[in-house]
């Protein structure tokens, strides 16, 4: 996917990369083989980039050791978190755009499992459009980062988070927005990914009251609060997060949970239906204000429907007079050894 696919390149939106941009290719069989890919990657970029905004693009890396490449990629400040893949039983992470901090400017550096967009090399391989829909999620991932350091300058990479309920919510929290974001910027360039994001909703959505379940449960002997937040949270918050994807894609292609008619039959019996309603409807408010956002409080009410789920299954995080949070998980049917 390429410019010179149109005839008069004049009529096009203009490019908004930078000419210049970074892309590494790393553990290539051939040098050969990564010149030739790089140019692919960075044609197919410039072309997405007539309908995204990726100013902010720092650089993008493809490697076939993607952890060695998430672990060696210069963040430009101190990180409290290093990046990692997602392997959680259910997903494993193939693609990130990563915050960075380059000269005072917040940017986005784009990483990537080499095998999963290879087939990019030619419009005729079987895995062509889901490879672009790969590297245009990403780049939906870099549009959103410019519209939120716009509107709230100093608070990527530059904010140190000290409240202690934040401390623990944010990282649940604030993909909900930003999958949703990246998923209805690049909904155009993957209309066949509809099914696969179903089938990752139908997933995690299925099994992950069980599996917080079975982690509280397993806490009542190991007593340890990071690691039952760790266990319980991560598996609970991911039919939102998988939600986030779903409704960001179908109101990207301007269409309904009707076109996801498993999710939407299984989400109507589920114990989750209020919680995922709410948070459909705040994250389309939130779209509807895209880039006019006036403060950071806007997003609130996603906090709030993370932290009510989590009382829901059990766990209150509750604060205290003197400032410090108290975790209480108090004994219920479900999770009583």
């Amino acid at each position: 996917m390429n410019d010179s696919m149109f005839e008069d390149e004049s009529l096009l939106p203009p490019l908004t990369v930078a000419e210049n941009i970074s892309i590494s290719l790393k553990d290539f069989a051939s040098s050969e083989h990564a010149e030739k890919f790089g140019h692919i990657i960075a044609n197919t970029v410039c072309t997405i980039s007539r309908i995204l905004d990726l100013e902010r693009l720092d650089g993008i890396t493809v490697a076939f050791n993607y952890e060695d490449a998430l672990l060696q990629l210069d963040r430009g400040c101190q990180i409290s978190r290093p990046l990692s893949r997602t392997s959680d039983g259910h997903n494993v992470g193939i693609a990130m755009a990563a915050a960075v901090l380059r000269t005072g400017v917040v940017k986005a550096h784009i990483l990537l499992w080499a095998p999963t967009v290879l087939a990019l090399e030619s419009s005729s391989n079987e895995g062509f459009w889901p490879a672009l829909y790969i590297l245009a999620h990403e780049c939906g991932h870099v549009e959103d980062l410019k519209l939120r350091d716009v509107c709230f300058p100093g608070t990527i990479l530059q904010n140190q988070i000290t409240d202690p309920e934040k401390v623990i919510l944010e990282r649940f929290v604030e993909v909900l927005w930003e999958e949703y974001a990246a998923c209805r910027a690049c909904a155009i360039f993957g209309k066949a990914q509809t099914a696969i994001i179903e089938k990752s909703f139908i997933e995690v959505l299925i099994d992950s009251r069980k599996r917080a379940n079975a982690a509280i449960l397993s806490y009542r002997f190991h007593r340890s609060i990071e690691r039952v937040l760790e266990e319980a949270c991560v598996p609970l918050c991911e039919p939102l997060r998988l939600a986030a994807y779903l409704f960001g894609h179908l109101d990207g292609l301007n269409t309904s949970l009707d076109d996801a008619p498993h999710a939407r039959d299984l989400l109507s019996g589920s114990s989750y239906v209020s919680f995922i309603n709410r948070l459909r409807d705040v994250l389309r408010g939130l779209w509807s204000n895209r880039g006019h956002w006036t403060s950071i409080d806007e997003f609130d009410p996603l906090r709030s429907i993370v932290r009510d789920l989590l009382e829901d299954c059990g766990i209150f995080l509750q604060l205290q007079a003197d400032g410090s949070l108290y975790i209480n998980i108090p004994y219920r049917s479900e999770t009583m050894p």
